[in-house]
Formats: structure tokens, sequence, C-alpha cells
């Protein structure tokens, strides 16, 4: 990509030591040697870069964890307040003894780091899943079975400190750890059977509203669709399955 001469101009002021006079052309700032530098760090750049594309392309488990990590944080921060209010509503000692609307956001910490190794496992699984055997159905039951071994965990420590059963996190790690391993297994069968059940109804249907909104855009793929459009895919599958 060509740049224009004020941006050029800026490069040789970052690039080459101040006061160099040009010879061949007294209006310019640059000199043979520092025009060379200048060669050589923006190939050594261009190397560089290439070099780390490379690298992200070498391993295909690469964007999805990134893109998965980033997207399972921003959407468990940004709706952690209805879920708090949700696990409220379902205490059984009560919403107001649970903490009504008080300190909603007590517990985003846990669970928005706890989201990022989760949303990688599942995003990274479903992804060389569907590339290796061609199946939605069985990517998405296997990603969240994946995942669970992670959010399962969090989960629990997330509803102690949204429900007031725990003060801080200290305390509730140190209940988690004491629970009985059945009891955890149990919940962990319940939580996987729900989100199984979820994320196999969402990411077919998913899959298949793109599909058809690729169709009537004329698009070539259903990765070529404007972001809007895959987000409504999203947005009608993720309702449809709830």
């Amino acid at each position: 990509m060509q740049g224009t001469p004020r941006d050029t101009q800026y490069l040789c002021r970052m690039l080459i030591p101040p006061g160099t006079i040009v010879e061949s052309n007294p209006g310019s700032s640059i000199t043979k040697e520092g025009a060379a530098r200048m060669s050589t760090w923006a190939t050594a750049l261009y190397a560089s870069a290439a070099a780390c594309s490379q690298r992200c392309c070498a391993s295909p488990c690469a964007v999805p964890l990134a893109a998965g990590a980033f997207a399972g944080m921003t959407v468990e921060a940004t709706l952690f307040p209805l879920d708090s209010l949700k696990t409220r509503l379902q205490s059984g000692v009560g919403f107001r003894q649970a903490g009504g609307f008080r300190s909603i956001y007590r517990g985003v910490g846990v669970t928005a780091i706890g989201a990022i190794p989760a949303s990688a496992i599942f995003f990274c699984t479903y992804e060389r899943m569907k590339e290796r055997h061609g199946s939605v159905l069985l990517a998405s039951i296997t990603g969240e079975m994946a995942a669970s071994s992670v959010r399962v965990p969090v989960d629990i420590v997330k509803q102690r400190l949204q429900s007031g059963l725990a003060r801080n996190f200290a305390e509730s790690l140190q209940t988690l750890w004491a629970t009985p391993g059945r009891h955890i297994f149990t919940v962990f069968r319940i939580s996987a059977a729900r989100d199984v059940v979820h994320s196999g109804l969402q990411y077919p249907l998913y899959e298949h509203l793109k599909c058809m909104a690729a169709e009537r855009s004329r698009c070539e793929s259903p990765e070529d669709l404007p972001v809007w459009m895959s987000a409504t895919c999203g947005s009608a599958a993720g309702s449809a399955s709830a």
C-alpha cells in the first residue's frame, strides 16, 4: 500500500536521525543511508508479520480460541446483572434474602475470568469437530461437554456469591473445595445435559439460518455474510433454542 507524501515524511523523521541532508535532492530529508535503513526496517517488519501470520495459520485452533475467549468474556460480563437477578429469584431463601437488587455485580470477576477458558475450549472443539466430521450437531455437543468441565465449577462459585451464601471469592472457593465430589458430578450432569440440549438446537439452527441468508443475499458462502446478518441469525437461533 502506497502512503501519502506526508506519511512518508513522518516515517522518515521517525527512522532517520534529525539533521540529515540529502546530497542528491536538497529539498528532501532522506539520504541514501536513511533510505537503506528504512528499507531494512520495513523488510524486517514485513517478515515478522508474515511469520506471525504463518504461525496463526499453522495453528487452526488459534483463531477460535482467541475469538471464543473474547466473546465469552464480553457476553458474561454484559449479561451478568440479569443472571444475578435470575439466580436470586430461583434461590430457596427468597429474592430479598438472597440480596434483591443489591450488589448485582458480585462475582462478575469470577464469571468473566472463567468464561475465557470455557468459551475458548468450546469454540476450538466446535470448529475442529465440525471441520473433521462435518456435523454441526456432533460438534456442538462435544464442545459443550468439553466446556462444562470448566463452566460447572465456575458456576458453583458464581452462584454462591450471587445468592449471598459466600461473602467473597475465597470463602466460595473453600466451600467448593469442601463440596463432595458426587455433588459436583451431579451438578455437572444436570448442567451438561441442559447445555448440550441448548447447543444441540442452537448451533444447527444457526448454521441453517446462515445458509438461508447467504442464499437469499447471493453470497458465495455463509462466511461472507455481513456481521449484522450473522448476528441476527445467532439471535434468532438462541431465542428459539432457549
